[in-house]
């Protein structure tokens, strides 16, 4: 029985270090899309968070959001709280530039850092794919 506890106890360890060295403690996820709007509406859209229930695809989720840097019609910086299905925070970034009269280049990212157990998730997904899908709401704006 002992020789059990040691062994398992040994594979837990020997896969904790693996994931730790395999994964990296951040992530950054990033999309771009051009679309037909004003910087200026999507800047208010963006900063208007009694809005984003038109768009946002964390509303899908149990997060808190607080706006940490706004830029007008350049940038909206987000701290992201999501308490589900585990607590991650993360900064959230809709970058803007003007590409042409009524026209914007939307960046949407986001940057975090992940715990042991989000590195052990992350080794049998793809973090930018699983983020990545949120990228859609620089499209829906």
């Amino acid at each position: 029985m002992k020789k059990t506890i040691v062994v398992l106890a040994s594979a837990v360890i020997a896969l904790a270090v693996y994931i730790s060295m395999r994964r990296p403690a951040t992530y950054h996820v990033e999309r771009s899309i051009d679309i037909q709007t004003w910087a200026a509406i999507v800047f208010e859209q963006a900063r208007d968070q009694r809005a984003w229930g038109a768009w946002s695809p964390w509303n899908e989720h149990d997060v808190a959001v607080t706006i940490i840097e706004s830029r007008p019609r350049s940038q909206v910086k987000q701290r992201v709280e999501f308490k589900e299905p585990f607590a991650l925070v993360a900064d959230a970034s809709l970058g803007l530039t003007p590409t042409g009269p009524g026209a914007t280049h939307v960046t949407w990212s986001v940057d975090g850092r992940i715990n042991l157990f989000g590195r052990a998730f992350a080794s049998v997904t793809e973090t930018d794919k699983v983020l990545g899908k949120d990228s859609r709401m620089g499209s829906q704006i």
